[in-house]
């Protein structure tokens, strides 16, 4: 199924990957306008880039929508839960897993034909898993170890799921740790955490062990993100009237904060190591702010800030390669922007997609 569907769903074989990805950005650019396609209604919490052309997108309607934004045709809608999507994420070969604030994770799959379906085409989930006693806050999977599933929740706890079976494998509590963001840390068996109680800290899967605790900062961590060679993380913290609301740099290793990123003027409500070109070591944030920045990660400059109007607060931050970042709003949908490097202006970004 996914094969028949293979031009339309943009695997790793599509056209993207084919042309230059400059030339494939001006084409796209070229073609977009100022009306969009409405998929959500209300706020979206929560966005995934599976590859450079689908992406996952949940939110306040309770709907998660599987996305091909360089072509602009929806693969697939599916049924959510009662209550808030909180976060959505991909797993090989076509798992979508989506968690909520009523407590429980979902599981659908991409190109299933046996899943039933209710009104306006949305597919039912076809598993759940169950245990958490608050909101899932956040979900991770590890290409490596695709059988497993970790989650957090408001309930202080971060629990590890056999996904075959939906059996809870284990569960890691201590007091006030508020879950707000979990990674993978490579294909280690060990993960990520942010927390309400204004650390990070890394769980060792293997132990079911707390192994690693950073330095607690002044504000609530609200979300968590992990370089690609595993040797750096990356936080991002809550903050009002400038005060806060900075994006730390912490090295691994030595347990050790690097660098604080200054200028957003209310709470960072992502934060991600762009993927590298040239080099080039990029990090991007999105706040309640309605700005979207680019920081060059080691000389701590801003490299561009872009303000959103009428968005709101900017919500969730993807990156589907070097050179596109895509982020969701409270009022605004989901943007696509193309970054540009200028030979005398240093860096810009255009809009390509709005939906």
């Amino acid at each position: 199924v996914i094969n028949a569907h293979q031009s339309k769903m943009g695997g790793r074989s599509s056209k993207s990957d084919k042309l230059d990805h400059t030339s494939y950005m001006e084409d796209i650019q070229q073609s977009c306008c100022e009306d969009r396609t409405i998929l959500h209604d209300g706020p979206i919490h929560t966005i995934h880039s599976i590859n450079e052309n689908l992406m996952l997108s949940g939110g306040a309607d309770k709907k998660v929508i599987l996305y091909n934004w360089t072509d602009e045709a929806v693969i697939g809608k599916y049924k959510g839960p009662e209550k808030d999507i909180t976060q959505v994420i991909s797993t090989e070969p076509s798992a979508i897993l989506a968690s909520s604030r009523d407590h429980c994770i979902y599981l659908w799959h991409m190109a299933s034909t046996t899943s039933s379906m209710v009104g306006d085409d949305l597919i039912q989930p076809l598993n759940s898993f169950r245990g958490h006693s608050l909101a899932v806050t956040a979900i991770a999977c590890c290409p490596a170890h695709q059988h497993l599933l970790c989650s957090g929740s408001r309930d202080n706890s971060v629990r590890v799921w056999n996904m075959p079976s939906r059996r809870c494998v284990s569960v890691m509590e201590i007091p006030r740790n508020l879950v707000t963001g979990l990674k993978w840390i490579g294909t280690e068996m060990s993960l990520l955490q942010s927390s309400e109680d204004k650390t990070l800290k890394v769980w060792d899967l293997r132990s079911n062990s707390l192994v690693q605790q950073f330095p607690a900062k002044n504000n609530v961590q609200m979300s968590c993100d992990v370089s690609e060679d595993g040797k750096y993380f990356l936080s991002s913290s809550s903050g009002s009237a400038g005060i806060g609301a900075e994006m730390s740099l912490w090295d691994r290793r030595q347990t050790k904060l690097l660098n604080e990123y200054r200028g957003h003027k209310e709470s960072i409500t992502s934060a991600i190591f762009m993927p590298m070109k040239d080099d080039l070591e990029l990090l991007a944030s999105t706040s309640n702010d309605s700005t979207v920045r680019l920081w060059n990660r080691d000389t701590k400059e801003c490299i561009h800030s872009q303000h959103i109007p009428d968005a709101g607060p900017l919500l969730s931050l993807a990156a589907p390669f070097y050179s596109v970042l895509a982020f969701s709003t409270f009022r605004s949908g989901i943007q696509v922007w193309s970054l540009q490097a200028r030979s005398h202006a240093g860096y810009s970004l255009s809009q390509l997609r709005r939906y």
